[in-house]
């Protein structure tokens, strides 16, 4: 079953603009921008190493990530922040893996 709007119904739907909003790619770049921010916190008030948020928020691209995967790992966990964070976490680690502990 896919959850795509049908081409041919989704104008009677939803408007363009808020398929727009609900894309996956869009909403999975706000959760992107959200620990982006939230590492950007954690290192001004001392959580995290000040030199980890930016290696962090480097990696906060929704294009290095695999929507699919993450798709299939979201039922296991019950949401999509689980398997998100993990990817996150690998794909930080690829550049700097003292950033991802």
């Amino acid at each position: 079953m896919s959850t795509s709007l049908s081409p041919l119904l989704a104008p009677m739907l939803s408007s363009g603009q808020m398929r727009a909003i609900c894309d996956d790619a869009t909403v999975l770049q706000r959760m992107l921008d959200f620990e982006a921010a939230l590492a950007r916190v954690e290192a001004a008030t001392g959580v995290i190493p000040k030199a980890a948020a930016e290696p962090i928020a480097k990696a906060c691209k929704v294009s290095s990530f695999d929507l699919a995967a993450l798709a299939e790992a979201a039922p296991r966990s019950g949401n999509l922040a689980i398997p998100l964070v993990r990817a996150l976490t690998a794909e930080v680690a690829r550049s700097n893996p003292e950033a991802a502990r």
